[in-house]
């Protein structure tokens, strides 16, 4: 197999593998929620999307908006998001041995995978 079809093939894989996980939030876990205030807001300013609502009630994900990509599960100091699904040993996997990737959202991936299609 060519090392081209080969890159084809494992980032199509690794966007695969991306399409099976949703973004879960454990609200009591949330700075704000805990604290009573809005001390944190972390995770809202890693979301490309704008998808995260912050209160020193509620921690809310506009699933409309929301992309999944991740980018704001490891901003979160608390841990009160996370992926579901998400396996970063099974993405690496999928990727062929390929340990380094510049992109970090699944969009990001899938404008790889179409520009190596061309």
């Amino acid at each position: 197999m060519s090392g081209g079809v080969h890159h084809q093939e494992s980032l199509a894989a690794a966007v695969g593998l991306l399409d099976k996980r949703a973004l879960l939030e454990e609200e009591a876990l949330c700075l704000n929620v805990r604290g009573r205030a809005e001390h944190c807001r972390r995770c809202a300013n890693a979301c490309h999307a704008d998808a995260l609502a912050l209160s020193p009630d509620a921690l809310d994900v506009d699933r409309e908006r929301c992309t999944g990509c991740g980018g704001c599960v490891p901003a979160c100091p608390a841990g009160a998001l996370r992926l579901s699904g998400f396996s970063p040993v099974r993405f690496l996997a999928a990727l062929g041995g390929e340990t380094h990737k510049r992109q970090h959202s699944r969009q990001a991936l899938e404008n790889q995978w179409r520009g190596a299609m061309c």
